[in-house]
């Protein structure tokens, strides 16, 4: 072989081609594989306030499980505690103190409530947000496919259903 990749009587094989083959259009544009890029379809100032509602809840929603996780490995590090100790530790992961019983009943029912309407606002906030980039995603291919030349889908069969 020569240093250009032919053999000796100066047509290149097959397989070379083919190694050697790169789009004959300009049409492949290198704009990375971000995951921000998926929020591209996201024109709108409603869609991104969306998106951003559902950032923070998500967040404020992730917040109590660190602490979680610290109030169980002190229960854990102290097993078997004794009555007072898990006594302590329960009143700890509920947030409430030496309340009366009426008042901590209330307050678990807040916080559980108020746990409840975070998580549902911040899944609410993404299934919103998705449904609106699939639908973005979706316009913009039908355009593309309308823009393209009738060429192409006399020489190509895009359809499935094509043999």
């Amino acid at each position: 072989m020569t240093p250009m990749g032919s053999h000796k009587n100066g047509k290149s094989s097959k397989r070379e081609t083919m190694l050697n083959h790169r789009p004959r259009t300009g049409t492949s544009k290198n704009t990375g594989a971000s995951y921000f890029a998926l929020f591209r379809p996201l024109h709108d100032v409603q869609s991104r306030f969306v998106l951003f509602c559902g950032v923070v809840l998500a967040v404020a929603a992730g917040a109590p499980l660190p602490i979680i996780g610290v109030i169980f490995a002190r229960i854990i590090d102290a097993f078997p505690p004794t009555e007072d100790e898990v006594h302590q530790r329960i009143s700890q992961l509920l947030g409430v103190g030496k309340l009366s019983l009426q008042c901590s009943v209330l307050s678990l029912t807040l916080e559980a409530t108020a746990f409840f309407a975070v998580t549902w606002g911040w899944a609410s906030c993404w299934g919103i947000v998705g449904s609106r980039i699939s639908r973005g995603l979706r316009i913009a291919m039908v355009d593309r496919a309308l823009g393209m030349d009738q060429t192409y889908y006399e020489t190509e069969c895009p359809d499935v259903t094509c043999p």
